[in-house]
C-alpha cells in the first residue's frame, strides 16, 4: 500500500478535491443540454461559469495528486496508471481552458446552436469517466492512498457486533 503524501488529518487531499471539477464540468454539460433544448442564453452562461469553476478545482486537485504521483515506485504497473490518470488530468484542463475561450465569456445570441463547444464539452465528460476509472484501480487494486498500519483485510473490516 502507499501512503498518500499530502494529508489533512491523515486523509489523503487528492480525492477530497476532486468532486468539485468532477461535478462543475458534468453540470456544464447538463447546462449546454438545457441551453440546446430551451434556447434561454442564462443556462449557456451557467455552463461557461461552472466550466471555470471546474477548470479551478480540477488544477487545485492536480497540486496534491501530483504530490501522490511522487510517492509511486517507477516501473510499476500503478505508476503506470497514475501517469495515464495524470495525463487525461492535464488534457482536460486544456480542453476546459480551450472551451472557456470559445465561449466568449458566456455571451450568446439566443437560440444559437453551439455544437462545437457542447461536442468538446461531451468529450471532456467522456474522459472524465476514464480518469476516474483508472483513479479507482489506483485505490481498489493498488491501494495508493491508503494506509494499511500492518493490519490484514480481514482485521480492517472485521464485523461490528
Amino acid at each position: 500500500m502507499q501512503p498518500a503524501r499530502a494529508k489533512i488529518m491523515g486523509h489523503p487531499i487528492h480525492p477530497m478535491l476532486v468532486v468539485f471539477p468532477i461535478g462543475l464540468y458534468i453540470i456544464s454539460f447538463v447546462f449546454d443540454l438545457v441551453y440546446l433544448s430551451i434556447g434561454d442564453p442564462f443556462w449557456f452562461r451557467m455552463a461557461y461559469w461552472t466550466m471555470l469553476g471546474g477548470l479551478i478545482g480540477n488544477v487545485a486537485a492536480a497540486i496534491p495528486g501530483f504530490l501522490d504521483y511522487l510517492t509511486l515506485p517507477p516501473k510499476t504497473e500503478a505508476r503506470q496508471i497514475a501517469t495515464y490518470h495524470m495525463g487525461i488530468g492535464v488534457t482536460l484542463a486544456i480542453l476546459y481552458f480551450a472551451n472557456l475561450l470559445l465561449r466568449d465569456w458566456g455571451v450568446i445570441a439566443a437560440n444559437q446552436q453551439p455544437w462545437g463547444v457542447v461536442i468538446l464539452n461531451l468529450v471532456g465528460v467522456l474522459l472524465i469517466g476514464l480518469q476516474g476509472w483508472l483513479g479507482g484501480e489506483l485505490v481498489y487494486k493498488h491501494g495508493v492512498g491508503v494506509e494499511e498500519k500492518g493490519r490484514t483485510g480481514e482485521e480492517r473490516f472485521r464485523r461490528v457486533a
